[in-house]
């Protein structure tokens, strides 16, 4: 699994929850690029209904040093073993799994962010991952979500191969990628994962307190009677 890093400016950014602040938790120390190239990883063999067994279910075996984990419909997905010139780099890449632990290119990944230090939910603010070189010309798609399940980009293209699905978002929770029924992923990069903050209760109570009062006042303000002509 080879990593690289490239030094990236970050800031910390507030967003506005419904009841509460989500803050970011990255701060003015510099972010870096890990990149996952899935070559140095046991995989199966590419062909779709594969049994994906052993070392090649990749479901958390990065989260300390990568900060991310992968499931699909068996509850994994799969490293498969696309060969050289298949692969955007050496010979490994990723695919989904269908519900019987099978090589699936349909069945829709899942990439989880979580903090490498404690394994508690994190967040990045790019994502980037390849096709294999194998396009078949369909749509493939990835989706980013933040830890409240609300979508906040989307990229879809045509596989012509070696096609780039990239996200920029702030707080990027989670990944879902849909491939088309032949293509594999590769060349995963996102920028390092740093914890995701979740509003305190007290932000909570805070937050709903100033939503009834605003809510109230609204309403003794439309229930005034007009005065009399």
């Amino acid at each position: 699994m080879s990593i690289s890093r490239r030094i990236l400016p970050s800031a910390c950014v507030a967003l506005s929850a419904l009841a509460g602040l989500y803050l970011c938790t990255a701060t003015a120390a510099q972010a870096a690029t890990v990149t996952v190239s899935f070559d140095d990883l046991p995989a199966a063999y590419y062909w779709p209904g594969t049994l994906v067994t052993g070392e090649a279910r990749l479901t958390n075996q990065l989260v300390r040093s990568h900060g991310v984990a992968f499931s699909s419909s068996a509850g994994f997905a799969g490293v498969v073993n696309l060969g050289a010139g298949h692969a955007v780099s050496g010979a490994g890449g990723l695919s989904g799994t269908g519900q019987a632990g099978g090589v699936s290119f349909s069945d829709p990944i899942t990439l989880t962010f979580l903090d490498p230090l404690t394994q508690a939910a994190g967040v990045t603010d790019r994502v980037s991952i390849h096709t294999d070189r194998w396009g078949d010309g369909q749509t493939v798609r990835m989706q980013a979500y933040d830890i409240f399940g609300r979508l906040l980009a989307e990229d879809a293209q045509a596989d012509k191969g070696n096609a780039v699905l990239t996200l920029s978002a702030s707080h990027i929770h989670k990944v879902v990628l849909w491939g088309s029924n032949s293509s594999a992923f590769d060349e995963l990069s996102y920028s390092s994962v740093t914890a995701a903050a979740v509003p305190e209760p007290s932000s909570l109570a805070l937050g709903t307190t100033g939503l009834l009062v605003a809510g109230l006042m609204r309403r003794r303000s439309a229930c005034r009677t007009k005065p009399l002509a």
